[in-house]
C-alpha cells in the first residue's frame, strides 16, 4: 500500500494513524487487494457540508478495479473522533476496492439502489456506521491504546 497522510503535526499522531489505516483495511480486505492501493489521506479543518469524512475514488487497475483513492478526513482534536471516522471511511474504501459499490453509489453488489433512498437506508452506510466502532475498538485493544478504555467511554 502506497499511503501519503497530510494534516496531521506530530509524529506520534501520524504513527497511529498510518497503523490505524493499516490495521482497518487488513481486516476488511485480502492482503493482495490492501498492498496495490494508493491511498492519499488529508485531514482538514473543515469539511464540504459540515462531513466527518469522504471516500473518492481517484484510479482504476487495469481489469477496471478502483485502486487508488482520496480519503479526507475533519480534523477534530480528539483522536477518538479521527480514529473512529478513519474506520468508516476505510469500510466504504473497501466497498470500492471490492466493487460491492460503484462510484455513482448507484448499486450495492449488484443491486439498483433507487436515488430516493434515505442516507440512513443506503447499505453502504449501514454497513459502514455499523463496523466502524468495532474496528475502533479492535484496533485500541490490539495496539493498547486507551482511547476506548472503558465501556462508558465507547459509547460517547
Amino acid at each position: 500500500m502506497d499511503l501519503e497522510i497530510a494534516g496531521i503535526r506530530t509524529k506520534r499522531e501520524r504513527v497511529i494513524i498510518e497503523d490505524a489505516m493499516n490495521f482497518y483495511l487488513y481486516k476488511l480486505m485480502p492482503s493482495k487487494i490492501v498492498q496495490n492501493l494508493t491511498i492519499d489521506l488529508t485531514f482538514r479543518k473543515k469539511l464540504e457540508d459540515d462531513a466527518d469524512g469522504y471516500c473518492m475514488v481517484t484510479g482504476y487497475n487495469t481489469r477496471k478495479r478502483a485502486r487508488e483513492f482520496e480519503v479526507e478526513i475533519q480534523n477534530n482534536p480528539s483522536m477518538r473522533y479521527k480514529l473512529m471516522t478513519l474506520a468508516h471511511e476505510c469500510v466504504h474504501l473497501k466497498q470500492y476496492a471490492m466493487g460491492e459499490i460503484d462510484e455513482n453509489m448507484n448499486t450495492w453488489k449488484g443491486t439498483r439502489i433507487p436515488k430516493s433512498t434515505d442516507y440512513w437506508d443506503s447499505p453502504w452506510e449501514i454497513e459502514a456506521y455499523g463496523r466502524e466502532k468495532g474496528l475502533y475498538i479492535r484496533f485500541c485493544e490490539t495496539y493498547g491504546l486507551k482511547f476506548a478504555a472503558t465501556e462508558k467511554e465507547r459509547d460517547t
